[in-house]
């Protein structure tokens, strides 16, 4: 009985040792494949270490570009550990851009204002990293917009909005740029400057959606070009100091479009 039980204790042994000191194969969702070996998982990212020209050199892949990974796929493991701490200098704490851009107003203001208006958008944005994919902070975003068909808005029509932020992003195969994806909710202010006559205020909650593409053009900075969507509704309003709660029919929209470019810094 002992004889039987030195025996499997052995061959787990050996099995285990063989295991550990096995080469991993990565697929990835392109078709390529990464002989290297696994050190860890964590947050959505594997790490790894390779070989390049005979040197070890510690790596990690976004898990939503890996299609396959197959433990202990080569015998022998040649490849030395190098230690990589997950998060210590492969991103930045704190992401800080600013943008500006085209912005189309699509929301009619009034019943007696055009519904549709054209104009530009610009704004900045800071986030603190909880990892490499997920982060939340402030974004500020200023819209202005042209007088609208057949009325002489002397300054126009302009939204400045404060938000909270939640930014979700993932980074390419080749590490060379992310997806972004965000989400925003805050408070938004609204005027009219009718020169001569006065000017119509308003304010209210707003929100938005955005979806962007970022290419690294140094370690610490990215070229941004984004496209938002932000929406509110202004149901109470000021005319020169006076109240004036608005008809359902005379709700001013605020939904409006931005194609936008910038610069983001951090990685």
């Amino acid at each position: 009985m002992n004889k039987y039980l030195f025996f499997a204790i052995c061959t787990f042994l050996l099995i285990s040792t063989f295991s550990l000191n096995a080469q991993d194969l990565i697929v990835t969702t392109r078709g390529d494949s990464l002989n290297c070996k696994i050190t860890k998982q964590h947050d959505g990212v594997v790490y790894y270490n390779f070989l390049k020209n005979n040197v070890a050199i510690a790596s990690s892949i976004d898990i939503h570009t890996v299609a396959d990974v197959v433990k202990g796929y080569y015998g022998t493991n040649t490849i030395p550990l190098v230690v990589a701490i997950p998060g210590k200098n492969d991103y930045s704490k704190w992401l800080f851009g600013f943008h500006a851009g085209y912005s189309l107003r699509t929301a009619r203001e009034t019943s007696a204002i055009s519904q549709i208006q054209k104009g530009f958008s610009a704004g900045a944005d800071l986030h603190r990293l909880m990892s490499k994919a997920s982060g939340i902070g402030l974004k500020y975003k200023v819209h202005k917009y042209g007088g609208a068909s057949g009325i002489n808005l002397k300054g126009g029509t302009s939204t400045h909005y404060i938000a909270a932020s939640l930014l979700k992003r993932s980074q390419t195969e080749d590490k060379k740029a992310y997806f972004v994806l965000g989400a925003n909710i805050g408070y938004q202010i609204y005027a009219v400057n009718l020169g001569y006559y006065g000017a119509i205020k308003g304010n209210n909650l707003g929100y938005g959606l955005e979806a962007g593409y970022e290419h690294k053009m140094s370690g610490h900075t990215l070229f941004h070009l984004g496209l938002g969507l932000n929406a509110g509704t202004i149901k109470q309003i000021e005319v020169n100091g006076a109240a004036q709660k608005l008809d359902k029919e005379n709700y001013i929209g605020l939904t409006r479009f931005d194609l936008t470019i910038g610069l983001r810094f951090g990685k």
